[in-house]
């Protein structure tokens, strides 16, 4: 049985607690120094780094939680608010909050970029954007002929590959925003 720093037994309960805790004060820490150390998230944790590293073995896969979670919250309200729009402005606004939350995460991106596809589809259930598709479709905004679950692999694949070029610290967002913007559109509208 686990126990706590003070040999208490540790409930699940605990365990979730100390998990939300951690991934919080690794949120905050992160953002000030992108190099902070695990020791330093632990303190502001209110754990012990063997808390920590019981949660997460290493800090590649603390980073991973951090950017999962910010997409957990991120993710369905732009969802939502596309619904909302005309199908291109529906896909200017991905391309562009896409690259504005990646560029804000820069220096973490680079740490995860191998594993940003997985992250992506842990912190984000189903197919939303396929689904999104469907209802487009019936309501006649996308009349491309190219089938739905092949559109959203696109769109997700250049978002996802976008993203990554912003690894590279010449990458303008800006520039990158627009060029995504203008793919999305041409392939989808």
């Amino acid at each position: 049985m686990r126990t706590s720093e003070l040999g208490a037994p540790l409930s699940r309960a605990d365990g979730r607690r100390n998990r939300r805790g951690i991934l919080d004060a690794a949120t905050e820490a992160l953002f000030e120094n992108p190099a902070v150390s695990m020791g330093e998230i632990a303190r502001r944790a209110g754990v012990t780094r063997a808390t920590v590293y019981r949660h997460y073995p290493d800090r590649d896969l603390l980073v991973a939680a951090v950017l999962g979670d910010i997409a957990t919250v991120l993710v369905p309200p732009l969802l939502k608010e596309m619904r909302h729009l005309a199908w291109a402005d529906a896909l200017n606004r991905l391309a562009r909050r896409a690259i504005s939350v990646a560029a804000a995460h820069r220096v973490h991106i680079t740490t995860v970029a191998p594993h940003l596809e997985s992250m992506t589809r842990s912190a984000i259930a189903g197919e939303p954007i396929e689904a999104q598709l469907g209802a487009r479709r019936a309501s006649g905004d996308i009349t491309v002929s190219l089938d739905d679950a092949w559109l959203a692999l696109c769109i997700r694949s250049l978002c996802l590959t976008a993203v990554r070029r912003l690894a590279d610290p010449e990458t303008d967002p800006e520039r990158l925003a627009d060029e995504l913007s203008l793919s999305l559109r041409r392939l989808c509208v």
